[in-house]
């Protein structure tokens, strides 16, 4: 699976809107993003605030013509392998709709 950091911001924020997710509050950077699937249209996207040794595990998407794929699983072992990289000592998750999923990864 080819992930990528930075993807696309419209992007981005097409997928989160498609998903009922949150979107209006995302950075302009998307310094802590990363995606899988080509960088202009990805086909899933996770990102990170940062708060010193803190984060928080924000914006977990997956088009819906690639779940069950690995796109997801992929997504959370890079941003949490770039957490670590990034010193991150406590990961946070405030799931809506992706408990079920979380919860596979023992979360």
């Amino acid at each position: 699976m080819d992930i990528h950091r930075r993807p696309c911001a419209a992007a981005v924020r097409s997928l989160l809107t498609a998903a009922n997710l949150p979107a209006a509050d995302l950075p302009d950077d998307l310094e802590h993003f990363l995606a899988c699937g080509a960088p202009e249209s990805p086909d899933g996207v996770v990102g990170l605030e940062l708060y010193g040794r803190d984060a928080l595990l924000r914006s977990l998407v997956v088009s819906p013509a690639v779940r069950g794929r690995g796109c997801g699983k992929a997504l959370v072992d890079a941003v949490e392998s770039y957490a670590r990289d990034a010193a991150v000592q406590r990961m946070f998750l405030l799931p809506e709709t992706a408990e079920p999923f979380f919860a596979a990864l023992d979360y």
